[in-house]
């Protein structure tokens, strides 16, 4: 089975994360209002049809719709497309990245979405995203610290705790990929 056949599983896994996020909010985290997916395959031409695509839907011009939505690449090539509002509107945050990954589904490129994103901030923790990984259908937490390539593996358990009665969580730690930007005070689709 492809994963163009299971959009209707991965649209209710997105749209738990507004529950998911009270009891973290509850810890003092909270969303930024930032929410993103990657694209697997840079460079094909069908990841270009299905950016392509997503821009058309989100058009006509994506930045002053409220989620703004743009398409970036990170230091690796890979297409994101990043949506931005205020911390305010999360569920309609969430809802536009549910629109774009049916859509991405409906137009046959189910095969592409490699891991949705949703960052949240603590002023004592620091930077967490919830990462939703479509391969794998499910979510785990990933913190980077500031200082490099290093990871707040305690702040990560914890989160994981605090969401796994909403949140389909991976189980198994190993498949909690992280995903690095350029440095660790960065977003991972930032390019540098």
């Amino acid at each position: 089975m492809t994963r163009d056949a299971i959009p209707g599983r991965v649209a209710t896994d997105l749209r738990s994360l507004p529950s998911g996020v009270v009891d973290l909010r509850a810890m003092g985290m909270g969303p930024t209002g930032v929410a993103a997916v990657c694209l697997v395959d840079p460079g094909t031409v069908r990841v270009e049809h299905a950016v392509g695509e997503i821009e058309r839907v989100f058009s006509p011009d994506l930045e002053e719709m409220d989620p703004a939505t743009t398409v970036t690449e990170d230091r690796l090539d890979q297409p994101w497309i990043v949506f931005e509002t205020t911390p305010e509107r999360f569920e309609e945050l969430v809802a536009s990245l549910v629109f774009a990954v049916d859509s991405l589904f409906d137009r046959g490129y189910g095969d592409y979405p490699f891991v949705a994103a949703v960052e949240l901030h603590s002023p004592h923790e620091g930077r967490l995203y919830l990462f939703y990984r479509f391969d794998e259908r499910g979510f785990y937490p990933f913190a980077p610290r500031p200082e490099g390539r290093r990871r707040h593996s305690g702040l990560e358990r914890k989160v994981a705790d605090a969401i796994r009665e909403e949140l389909t969580l991976l189980a198994d730690e190993d498949d909690w990929t992280p995903v690095w930007g350029p440095d660790g005070s960065v977003h991972p689709w930032n390019e540098s």
